[in-house]
């Protein structure tokens, strides 16, 4: 594999929207350089995008958890209230 400063290099900047055009046929001039491609966003280059996904990355597990514990603890106080409900022989 070339390095990316190297002219012959498949993702040298002047031969990169060549190289996404064999899988995104349709993309225009400006597809190469929007948005992140194929990387992950970083702290250093891209801070917003970056935390932004650990926001969601931590945000959406805490709510299903929350939300699971939340059903759990609500079926035991319900299983105990019926419990606590029947007449005792």
């Amino acid at each position: 594999m070339k390095s990316a400063q190297d002219p012959e290099s498949q993702v040298y900047r002047d031969n990169l929207l060549k190289t996404c055009q064999r899988c995104h046929p349709n993309a225009p001039e400006n597809f190469s350089t929007s948005w992140l491609s194929h990387y992950s966003p970083d702290a250093r280059k891209f801070p917003l995008v970056f935390f932004v996904d650990l926001f969601y990355k931590i945000l959406i597990p805490a709510v299903l958890g929350f939300r699971g514990l939340y059903v759990l603890v609500d079926f035991a106080g319900r299983m105990t209230r019926r419990w606590h409900r029947r007449p005792r022989e």
